[in-house]
């Protein structure tokens, strides 16, 4: 007896909807877990994203797409610092670290990493490349950041003194850290917005731009006056 065509419409309906729930529902996502103790300095040398929350316990999580990337990653304690690194040409992997506290921060890769509060009496934080850094908070008595490249450095909260210094195409951005004192150093083609109820001391090359708010009291050493608003 021929087979109805309806029966096999709804039998090629039946597979395709089956399909789409595959597809719908990728496979989970490998995890891996690390035992680190406290760590109060982190180095990255790998291009990874992480996420930092201290003030709680301690340890690392990471995941990836398949375990082979987990697998891949190096991280190692040496005293208080803790350092990832990954082979050259690694695909990317999600980090979550917990940590009492962070007081320095340094990138020599193109990763992305947030830190919900950096710190300590000095607390610091260095890009070198285009690695991009967000800082949810500050508390320090003085903060520096260092940038070298096209990265960007973000960073809110409060320190008495801020040092920042730049050699573009990147960016430094803490318009929303509360300082007392702010020194700049600008080069290349560097964008740096900061803000100081005191003083500002900015020294700017021709191609930098630098943005002082908070009407403080400033001395400009810049070849072009107008790359700098203070």
């Amino acid at each position: 007896m021929p087979r109805s065509e309806g029966g096999v419409g709804r039998r090629a309906m039946r597979r395709l909807i089956a399909l789409a729930a595959l597809l719908s529902h990728p496979a989970q996502a490998a995890e891996r877990r690390w035992p680190v103790g406290s760590v109060e300095r982190l180095r990255v040398e790998a291009p990874v994203t992480v996420h930092v929350t201290t003030g709680g316990g301690n340890g690392v999580r990471a995941t990836a797409a398949n375990r082979a990337t987990l697998d891949a990653l190096d991280l190692r304690v040496d005293g208080a610092t803790l350092t990832i690194r990954a082979p050259r040409g690694s695909p990317t992997a999600e980090l979550f670290i917990a940590t009492p506290r962070l007081d320095t921060l340094a990138l020599f890769a193109p990763a992305s990493v947030t830190v919900d509060t950096l710190r300590g009496g000095r607390a610091g934080v260095s890009v070198s490349g285009a690695g991009d850094v967000t800082i949810a908070r500050v508390d320090a008595d003085t903060f520096t950041a260092t940038l070298v490249g096209e990265g960007t450095i973000t960073a809110a909260g409060r320190a008495a003194e801020v040092r920042l210094a730049g050699n573009g195409p990147g960016t430094i951005d803490t318009t929303r850290l509360s300082a007392d004192r702010v020194a700049v150093q600008a080069a290349g083609d560097i964008i740096v917005r900061t803000a100081a109820r005191s003083t500002a001391q900015v020294t700017a090359g021709p191609d930098a731009q630098v943005v002082v708010a908070g009407r403080p009291q400033c001395t400009i050493r810049a070849t072009k006056r107008d790359t700098v608003r203070c």
